[in-house]
């Protein structure tokens, strides 16, 4: 599996050198990214989606919990705010966490 996605995240790359607004290829770079560990591309990546569509619930989510993985409470909760409407188990958690440490 590492491989075929390894694989898939530099055809990714390349499609995105052709066209980098397409926000389907980003996110994907961003997923893959994050699926083999590098949590930084990820965010950039998101954050470029984020740049396209401000919002997309699932990119927004998946900022606030990379976000918040890299202990960066601030731009978590930013982002949070921003998802306020969402009922997503794991962003509720989220937020009760960042309650709880006065961060919200």
């Amino acid at each position: 599996k590492l491989v075929s996605e390894k694989i898939a995240l530099k055809e990714y790359k390349k499609a995105y050198e052709i066209n980098s607004k397409n926000i389907v290829v980003i996110k994907e770079i961003a997923f893959l990214s994050y699926e083999l560990g590098d949590v930084n591309s990820a965010i950039e990546f998101y954050e470029k989606a984020y740049k396209l569509d401000s919002r997309d619930k699932d990119v927004i989510k998946n900022l606030v919990s990379l976000y918040y993985s890299q202990g960066d409470l601030e731009k978590s909760r930013e982002y949070l705010k921003e998802i306020s409407d969402i009922k997503d188990d794991d962003i509720l958690r989220l937020k009760r966490v960042l309650l709880y440490k006065n961060e919200v």
